[in-house]
């Protein structure tokens, strides 16, 4: 995976190539993500781990489904180094 990914603005999903985007989209947003880029898309049971992590860090379930919607694209992102689990989470580029 590259260390960019695109981001069209009008469908509000990933897009790995900027030719193909370009096509697509009128407009692309840059999506940086850490190094080494092994994004995979974010599954249910990803969505509601991250909602329940937001709501232990700031109380709020309203904040957690505002964060990390329903209804849109989310990508994970690996990040190296940690001895759990961590990830990137890549929601609504703007």
């Amino acid at each position: 995976m590259p260390s960019v990914i695109y981001w069209c603005d009008d469908l509000n999903v990933p897009v790995l190539s900027k030719d193909l985007g370009a096509k697509r989209c009128s407009s692309l947003s840059v999506a940086r993500i850490t190094k080494p880029g092994d994004v995979r898309p974010a599954f249910p049971a990803d969505v509601e781990i991250t909602r329940r992590a937001v709501i232990n860090e700031f109380g709020s379930g309203e904040l957690a489904k505002l964060l990390i919607p329903d209804d849109e694209v989310i990508l994970l992102n690996k990040i190296p180094g940690y001895a759990d689990q961590a990830d990137e989470v890549i929601v609504r580029v703007e």
